[in-house]
């Protein structure tokens, strides 16, 4: 079986990041979560979600984190390490 050359090196390199930040997904919410997550009523319903376009929260305009946000908070609500892990593989998917 041959390995592709590209996929055995993001693969490593994926791995290596992974392990640098493999304690991240123990923690709890900071100090600027409970902000953008825990004290946020906009992102518990999909019907804010133009809100998060024509608006910032405490006056920070980052319409695709509250998006994040809603999405995640629809599927586990305010579980931390379902909120940090997808911030993580979203972040990595832009290395690859």
């Amino acid at each position: 079986m041959k390995v592709n050359k590209n996929l055995a090196i993001a693969l490593l390199l994926f791995v290596v990041i992974l392990v640098n930040y493999i304690n991240i997904f123990q923690n709890e919410f900071v100090w600027d979560d409970h902000v953008f997550v825990l004290d946020n009523p906009d992102i518990r319903s999909f019907s804010n979600i133009p809100l998060f376009f024509t608006q910032g929260v405490d006056g920070l305009y980052r319409p695709l984190r509250s998006l994040h946000y809603a999405f995640v908070y629809s599927i586990a609500g305010k579980i931390s390490f379902c909120i940090i892990s997808t911030a993580f593989f979203f972040i990595q998917s832009f290395l690859f």
